[in-house]
């Protein structure tokens, strides 16, 4: 399995994922809730997180609860920002999100970082920048060659796994952790706590110190995915109000989360916090033979150093997407952004 640092993110969360798909996003069922839509538009470097930054800060200070969304390529920055009680959400609109207003002007508003810089500048630049374009597309593409074949081997590791699991203990003790968690009804939101990022592969801390309670799945031969996978079942059965967080290289469930009784189920290695209830599936698991055994730890290699190689190339791609940024933010005049970015902050709060 891969191994993911933690990142102290306040309280952020991803909604898109480099993957073993692809990029991958779930903006759109995400902002549904919204009825106000700030699509921030405008190149690398010219302001469009730090604008979203600024929005957040000011809810903080105002005590509103807000959910940063991080930037599934540079955590470091934002793609989005939820405003849940005044209904506002913003959101990246620019490549590879190429978010579109629906209704203009009556929920979504065009927030253009673009208008602010000087496209002559940025013009004569012009055969440098798309060098740097094709460059990061080109190493994208590699990589989402190599995530792919990652997640073919874990997906089949997985899948030879659940032959292992004894299927009615399993659901057994999913029952229990369903009676000591599920209350309210509502609708399941998808969301990633990880990312394969050019920065590395991440974990954000936001729910594990959100969560009053920890229950880790220790990852035997991916048993652990099968577990949530279960609860999940039950939890969709009975209709429970919950945060799904995607595994970001095969898509399935890597961890759930229950607001109402700020419980988390985790996939990994144990943490060793205080509140934290280890869950180790092999009393569940018949013991595979050892032709099989030998295979699942080949597949489980070739996934790690199908993903370092991945990480490997998405690190390239930040020299190449700091030089953009480098660039555009040469052109760009600043100080007008910041006294647009006033207004808008007066118009909001």
């Amino acid at each position: 399995m891969t191994t993911y640092t933690p990142f102290s993110s306040q309280g952020g969360l991803f909604v898109c994922a480099n993957s073993g798909f692809g990029f991958v996003s779930y903006f759109n069922e995400l902002l549904q809730g919204s009825s106000t839509l700030y699509l921030v538009k405008g190149g690398p470097g010219t302001g469009k997180s730090g604008l979203m930054k600024k929005v957040w800060r000011e809810a903080e200070k105002r005590a509103l609860p807000v959910l940063p969304i991080l930037c599934s390529s540079d955590p470091s920055s934002l793609d989005g920002l939820i405003l849940p009680e005044q209904g506002v959400a913003f959101a990246d609109a620019t490549a590879p999100h190429l978010l579109e207003p629906l209704l203009p002007g009556a929920r979504e508003q065009i927030a253009d970082t673009g208008r602010f810089w000087n496209a002559s500048a940025l013009a004569a630049r012009k055969k440098e920048l798309e060098l740097l374009s094709l460059g990061k597309k080109e190493l994208y593409s590699r990589a989402y060659l190599l995530l792919e074949a990652a997640k073919n081997a874990a997906l089949c590791r997985e899948s030879l796994s659940n032959e292992l699991l004894d299927l009615k203990k399993g659901e057994q003790t999913v029952s229990r952790w369903a009676k000591k968690v599920f209350s309210k009804k509502g609708k399941a939101t998808v969301l990633f706590q990880k990312a394969l990022s050019m920065r590395g592969a991440l974990i954000s801390d936001a729910l594990l110190k959100r969560a009053d309670c920890i229950v880790t799945i220790l990852p035997r031969y991916a048993a652990s995915t099968h577990l949530l996978e279960l609860l999940l079942q039950k939890a969709r059965e009975k209709e429970q109000r919950m945060l799904l967080l995607l595994d970001p290289l095969t898509l399935k469930p890597d961890a759930l989360y229950f607001e109402e009784s700020r419980c988390l189920f985790r996939c990994g290695d144990a943490l060793l916090l205080e509140r934290e209830r280890i869950v180790d599936p092999r009393r569940l698991l018949s013991s595979p033979e050892k032709s099989r055994k030998d295979q699942l730890k080949r597949l489980e290699k070739s996934e790690e150093m199908l993903v370092d190689s991945a990480l490997e190339l998405l690190s390239e791609v930040k020299d190449l997407h700091f030089k953009a940024e480098e660039i555009y933010g040469s052109a760009m005049d600043f100080s007008s952004l910041e006294e647009y970015e006033k207004d808008l902050l007066a118009s909001l709060f």
